[in-house]
């Protein structure tokens, strides 16, 4: 970029170079601990999920403490639907917006050029039409046989289109990766938090205004 703008000769000022900072800044680290925190919660909430996201990191490294390779984070895919499940109830961008270059009819309304226009994924995500049982959480809604045919816009986690998000696959990798990390050393038991609608607020990310409370018990206690 900024290689660019000298070869262009459109010098960025201080203001464009502090703005692009912030957007690295932001949607780099409070996403990505968002989704993080939220993913720890849900399985702290659904033990036998939680369980069967713990088999599948044991058949990844066995007994081994070592770290997590690309490949093995690649393998973990019943984790990546977790996530994913997480995602849908709780977007770390909850809602987004977008400004129409051109006339949209939509049942029978012409929403005009130039209208900016709210997205909600937090609510898109619950509509049942698209979502059976759309409350209930349920990783399995992400298989590659339940995700065979399904609308690109109907799960939008990431944005969707030209414009959606361009870190979305490293923030999955970085997501898979702290989660199986913590998973491996702790068993996850819930707290105070439920993460129902009413606990929720979107301050661009997604929160808890309680804050996101469960506890955490290490596993070779558990077997000592």
């Amino acid at each position: 970029m900024l290689l660019e703008s000298v070869q262009d000769g459109n010098i960025m000022s201080d203001a464009d170079l502090r703005e692009e900072v912030d957007t690295f800044m932001f949607a780099g680290h409070d996403t990505t601990a968002s989704g993080v925190s939220f993913t720890l919660s849900s399985l702290s909430m659904y033990q036998d999920i939680q369980e069967k996201a713990v088999e599948e990191l044991n058949s990844i490294f066995g007994d081994s403490n070592r770290n997590a390779t690309y490949r093995d984070i690649q393998e973990m895919k019943y984790l990546e639907m977790v996530i994913k499940e997480t995602q849908r109830l709780l977007p770390t961008v909850p809602i987004f917006t977008r400004n129409l270059k051109e006339d949209v009819a939509i049942d029978g309304y012409i929403i005009p050029k130039g209208a900016n226009v709210a997205i909600a994924p937090i609510l898109i995500h619950r509509d049942h039409n698209l979502f059976p049982d759309p409350e209930i959480f349920n990783p399995e809604r992400f298989s590659p046989e339940n995700s065979l045919g399904r609308h690109p816009y109907q799960f939008i986690s990431f944005s969707a289109g030209a414009r959606n998000c361009i870190g979305q696959k490293f923030a999955m990798l970085e997501m898979k990766s702290m989660v199986s990390k913590v998973l491996r050393n702790y068993r996850l038991l819930p707290g105070s938090t439920t993460n129902k609608m009413e606990e929720l607020v979107g301050e661009i990310v997604l929160k808890n205004i309680n804050g996101i409370k469960l506890k955490l018990l290490p596993r070779k206690l558990q077997t000592s």
